[in-house]
């Protein structure tokens, strides 16, 4: 159940941080390295949840 709301809180706070991210690219046309490393963490993140899940 814990681990649970903690996936859940981390899920949106990445979202939010992914919006905000894309948005800074389009207001000041900086690249986007910052979101394809969180996405890099982000899928890691999910795949260690899966197996942790499945065991």
């Amino acid at each position: 159940m814990l681990l649970e709301l903690y996936f859940a809180i981390g899920t949106s706070s990445v979202l939010c941080v992914f919006v905000i991210t894309f948005f800074f690219h389009f207001c000041t046309g900086e690249d986007l390295t910052y979101a394809h490393v969180l996405c890099s963490i982000y899928n890691n993140v999910i795949t260690v949840y899966r197996q942790i899940q499945f065991e």
